[in-house]
This record gives structure tokens, C-alpha cells and sequence, in this order.
């Protein structure tokens, strides 16, 4: 599940909740959400992962990408912050 949300009192983010599974999936609904909700570069997009359950390696590069490209991600569970370290440092070996 996805919630999206703004700020007005920080109206140059966008979050989005991240709930549940983030598997193949999901993958393509999140990046059609990113793409309809964040059109421009003027917003700072904020992932929020507290509520994530679950993550495949479609959902894992999606959002080792999103960090790479400048994504915050909040409260990524210890098991994917792993993983996520991992996977950049394996893509960081290979550029």
C-alpha cells in the first residue's frame, strides 16, 4: 500500500508511505505515483519505509536508485538498510 502526502509546512517534499510488500509488483505503482506526483525536480521526495514488510530485489533496486538519485529514505527496517548497502556497494564495484 502507498499513502502520499505534502506539507504545507514543507511544501518542497513529497512523502510517500510505503506500506506492506514492495515486490515486482508493486515496483511499477510506485514509480507511476513518483512520476504523476513528483513532475518536476523543485520537490525532495521522502520515502517513508517504517511500514515496510517486505522487500524482492525489484523492490530493492527501486529504492537503491531513488536513494542514488537523491531520495531520503526514512525509516528503512535494518534487514533492507542491509541488503540496500550492500546491493550499492556491489553496483559501486561494477561502474
Amino acid at each position: 500500500m502507498l499513502h502520499i502526502q505534502t506539507h504545507s509546512a514543507a511544501p518542497h517534499f513529497l512523502h510517500l508511505i510505503l506500506e506492506g510488500a514492495l515486490d515486482a509488483m508493486h515496483v511499477v505503482a510506485l514509480e507511476d505515483a513518483i512520476r504523476k506526483e513528483l513532475p518536476c525536480d523543485s520537490l525532495q521526495l521522502v520515502l517513508h519505509c517504517d511500514g515496510l514488510q517486505a522487500v524482492d530485489d525489484e523492490g530493492l533496486r527501486l529504492l537503491a536508485r531513488l536513494k542514488h538519485d537523491g531520495a531520503l529514505l526514512e525509516g528503512v527496517p535494518l534487514i533492507v538498510e542491509w541488503k540496500l548497502h550492500h546491493l550499492e556497494h556491489y553496483l559501486q564495484s561494477k561502474e
